[in-house]
Protein backbone atom coordinates (compact mmCIF):
# COMPACT_ATOMS: atom_id res chain seq x y z
CA UNK A 1 0.00 0.00 0.00
CA UNK A 2 1.07 3.35 -1.20
CA UNK A 3 0.56 6.16 1.67
CA UNK A 4 -2.36 8.96 1.28
CA UNK A 5 0.06 12.08 0.70
CA UNK A 6 -0.23 14.20 3.63
CA UNK A 7 -3.03 17.22 3.37
CA UNK A 8 -2.05 20.77 4.68
CA UNK A 9 -4.40 21.98 6.82
CA UNK A 10 -5.45 24.84 5.29
CA UNK A 11 -6.07 22.81 2.12
CA UNK A 12 -8.19 20.32 4.62
CA UNK A 13 -10.10 23.20 6.07
CA UNK A 14 -11.33 24.51 2.52
CA UNK A 15 -12.31 20.88 1.34
CA UNK A 16 -14.59 20.94 4.31
CA UNK A 17 -15.63 24.37 3.71
CA UNK A 18 -16.57 23.02 0.41
CA UNK A 19 -18.59 19.96 1.22
CA UNK A 20 -20.65 22.28 4.02
CA UNK A 21 -21.24 24.79 1.43
CA UNK A 22 -22.74 22.28 -0.97
CA UNK A 23 -25.26 20.86 1.72
CA UNK A 24 -28.77 22.98 1.88
CA UNK A 25 -29.39 22.54 5.21
CA UNK A 26 -25.97 23.44 7.09
CA UNK A 27 -25.97 27.20 7.70
CA UNK A 28 -22.85 28.30 7.03
CA UNK A 29 -22.75 31.46 8.75
CA UNK A 30 -23.33 29.88 11.94
CA UNK A 31 -20.65 27.21 11.82
CA UNK A 32 -16.73 27.65 11.61
CA UNK A 33 -14.25 25.02 11.26
CA UNK A 34 -10.53 24.91 12.28
CA UNK A 35 -7.75 22.50 11.49
CA UNK A 36 -4.96 21.76 13.41
CA UNK A 37 -2.62 18.74 12.34
CA UNK A 38 -5.58 16.73 10.67
CA UNK A 39 -8.08 17.46 13.94
CA UNK A 40 -10.98 19.73 13.09
CA UNK A 41 -12.86 21.89 15.72
CA UNK A 42 -16.14 22.57 14.79
CA UNK A 43 -17.97 25.44 16.60
CA UNK A 44 -21.32 26.94 16.04
CA UNK A 45 -25.38 26.62 15.81
CA UNK A 46 -27.53 24.52 14.63
CA UNK A 47 -31.06 24.10 14.87
CA UNK A 48 -31.75 20.09 15.19
CA UNK A 49 -29.36 17.33 16.87
CA UNK A 50 -29.50 15.41 13.65
CA UNK A 51 -28.24 18.39 12.09
CA UNK A 52 -25.51 18.44 14.57
CA UNK A 53 -24.67 14.54 13.69
CA UNK A 54 -24.81 14.94 9.91
CA UNK A 55 -22.30 17.90 10.21
CA UNK A 56 -20.10 15.56 12.21
CA UNK A 57 -20.16 12.73 9.96
CA UNK A 58 -19.69 15.27 6.70
CA UNK A 59 -16.28 15.75 8.32
CA UNK A 60 -15.18 12.90 9.89
CA UNK A 61 -15.53 11.15 6.33
CA UNK A 62 -13.69 13.85 4.64
CA UNK A 63 -10.56 12.58 3.98
CA UNK A 64 -7.36 13.50 5.47
CA UNK A 65 -9.51 14.67 8.80
CA UNK A 66 -8.16 12.57 11.27
CA UNK A 67 -10.32 13.83 14.41
CA UNK A 68 -13.47 15.95 15.37
CA UNK A 69 -13.72 18.07 18.22
CA UNK A 70 -16.85 18.54 18.42
CA UNK A 71 -18.40 21.91 19.90
CA UNK A 72 -21.81 22.66 18.04
CA UNK A 73 -24.69 24.08 19.67
CA UNK A 74 -28.51 22.88 18.92
CA UNK A 75 -30.28 26.30 19.01
CA UNK A 76 -32.51 26.03 21.79
CA UNK A 77 -36.28 25.70 20.61
CA UNK A 78 -37.83 29.35 21.54
CA UNK A 79 -40.84 30.22 23.18
CA UNK A 80 -43.73 31.28 21.53
CA UNK A 81 -44.48 35.42 22.04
Amino acid sequence: DIPAKPVADSELREVILTRMRAEPWIGTSLVNVTVASGTADVWGIVDTSAEKKALRVLIETTPGVKAVNDNIIVRPVGRGV
